[in-house]
């Protein structure tokens, strides 16, 4: 799953992770990615070029565990397209084992802040329907 459990609402990630719960089997693992919990800590980086595409974030803004950020992604001839995020919540280990008490959790390893050119970095994790949780390797 992309950053959907990042959402304002407590509520909202909470049930997002109870419809997971339900679609997934005993013993099965859901893999949740969220952003990194610097992310947004610096400011925004120049734009980076990869695969003929100029990446560019601007209006970065980290206020507390929120972040704001919009990028543009400039292919040319291919097209511009872009997207903002408004008030992502930056959660810590910490804050998404509280959002799914019943959950084992376990992580599958670190990430890095944002990196030139590209949106808040994001970091996967793994929540396990098992009562206890097993590592899970890269």
């Amino acid at each position: 799953m992309s950053n959907l459990i990042n959402r304002r609402g407590r509520d909202e990630r909470r049930a997002l992770l109870r419809a997971c719960r339900r679609h997934v089997e005993s013993g099965g693992v859901v893999l949740i990615q969220r952003y990194d919990p610097r992310s947004g800590l610096d400011p925004a980086p120049p734009a980076e070029h990869r695969f003929g595409v100029t990446i560019a974030v601007s209006d970065l803004r980290r206020e507390g565990q929120s972040c704001s950020y919009t990028v543009d992604y400039d292919a040319g001839e291919q097209g511009h397209w872009g997207f903002r995020a408004e008030e992502a919540r930056i959660l810590d280990d910490e804050e998404l084992r509280r959002s799914s008490p019943r959950s084992a959790f376990a992580s599958t390893g670190g990430s890095t802040p944002i990196a030139a050119g590209s949106p808040p970095s994001r970091q996967t994790d793994a929540i396990s329907t098992e009562p206890t949780a097993k590592e899970i390797t890269q």
